[in-house]
């Protein structure tokens, strides 16, 4: 039995992934934020603090498609270990954030569209089992990707197609967290 701290969480990613490494040491960071929420007994909406998280991804596979398939503004369940990560920022300050690494990291589709294509290996071998490959699978494609056209890209990230890697600074995060919350405002309350 070991002692680690696994978690599910749902929330939005902030920023795109970012990748680091050197020799055959690789892995990705992103910064998600979950702001849990309800409604009460007059029907308002009722929220917690936003809690942020830095999700770093370090399995091949998984990091090659998080690199691919995340946007800023894109909703996410991440399921990994947590622990408190150290580091010193420019200042020389010494600062404590919360880190998931991941195990598991996929589009929440409660909010949008998502057409999932296989790895590019797995891609490789299906297209010559079938001779040719199947219906609506391109071999060599990783991409999970919403649609452009869909209204909760839009909302969420005005102007941003489901082709663009944009890189986004912390205001235009706050943006689309802030229109994030306004969906979830709208929404129906959870029922059970």
């Amino acid at each position: 039995m070991n002692n680690e701290i696994t978690v599910n969480v749902e929330g939005w990613v902030a920023g795109p992934p970012r990748h680091y490494g050197k020799d055959d040491a690789h892995w990705a960071v992103f910064r998600m934020g979950s702001t849990a929420w309800w409604r009460d007994s007059e029907g308002g909406i009722r929220e917690t603090p936003t809690s942020w998280f830095d999700v770093k991804v370090t399995q091949k596979g998984l990091l090659e498609n998080v690199l691919i398939s995340l946007r800023p503004g894109d909703p996410v369940l991440v399921s990994g270990r947590l622990a408190p990560h150290s580091w010193t920022d420019k200042d020389g300050k010494e600062r404590v954030t919360l880190q998931i690494t991941a195990r598991a990291v996929g589009h929440n589709l409660r909010w949008g569209k998502a057409q999932f294509s296989r790895r590019n290996q797995d891609n490789r071998q299906r297209a010559a089992a079938d001779g040719a490959g199947s219906p609506g699978v391109q071999a060599g494609t990783v991409a999970v990707s919403l649609p452009s056209d869909d209204a909760y890209l839009e909302a969420v990230a005005p102007g941003l197609s489901a082709d663009d890697s944009p890189l986004v600074d912390q205001a235009l995060a706050e943006e689309a967290f802030a229109l994030a919350d306004a969906a979830l405002a709208a929404e129906p309350a959870p029922v059970g």
